[in-house]
């Protein structure tokens, strides 16, 4: 069988219908018209999944079996995202009314936050060599995308444009990033 009708049955079987979600839809609330949400990263080797459900980042074998919580109990998570290497997963997590970005190691140790401060911080996207994200940030008033090393916490601002940028993306060479830019004007 081949892995995309397994990924297909799998994901059916773990959250039933998966409708798509609605730009703006706030963390963790249910699409409209359903009570289910759902966002999915899959590992580089693709044996696993990484998803968000009820409100929790998840991490299953993607040949089935028991899901296993990487969030912390309590923890309102979404939009995982997985390191080149496969070995960390990045997610967004409400704390208070604010948005901000935690890695957990994939075997659900070492959790820790990354950003911090009184601005949201959304979608995180990892850079090659697994030290560097990117994401959404709303640190000058409107959305930019901003580049966090890992290692210092120093933030970068990548994009100025007046409107928001949105839900970045890296190529696979890091050479390009790719985002959801909305103008204003």
């Amino acid at each position: 069988m081949s892995k995309l009708p397994l990924f297909l049955c799998l994901l059916f079987a773990v959250t039933g219908q998966v409708p798509a979600a609605p730009t703006g839809t706030p963390i963790g609330d249910p699409l409209p018209g359903t009570d289910k949400r759902l966002a999915i990263a899959v590992t580089p080797t693709g044996d696993e999944l990484i998803f968000d459900r009820d409100r929790r980042i998840q991490l299953i074998p993607i040949r089935g079996g028991q899901a296993r919580t990487l969030s912390a109990p309590g923890e309102i998570a979404c939009c995982p995202a997985v390191s080149r290497d496969g070995r960390h997963i990045a997610y967004e997590v409400l704390n208070g009314s604010l948005h901000q970005i935690v890695v957990v190691n994939t075997d659900g140790n070492q959790r820790r936050q990354v950003t911090f401060g009184d601005y949201d911080h959304r979608s995180p996207a990892w850079m090659p060599g697994n030290r560097r994200l990117l994401m959404s940030a709303n640190r000058g008033g409107n959305y930019d995308i901003w580049e966090l090393d890992l290692e210092s916490l120093m933030l970068q601002q990548t994009t100025t444009d007046p409107g928001d940028e949105l839900q970045p993306a890296v190529s696979s060479d890091g050479s390009k990033i790719m985002y959801v830019a909305e103008n204003r004007d």
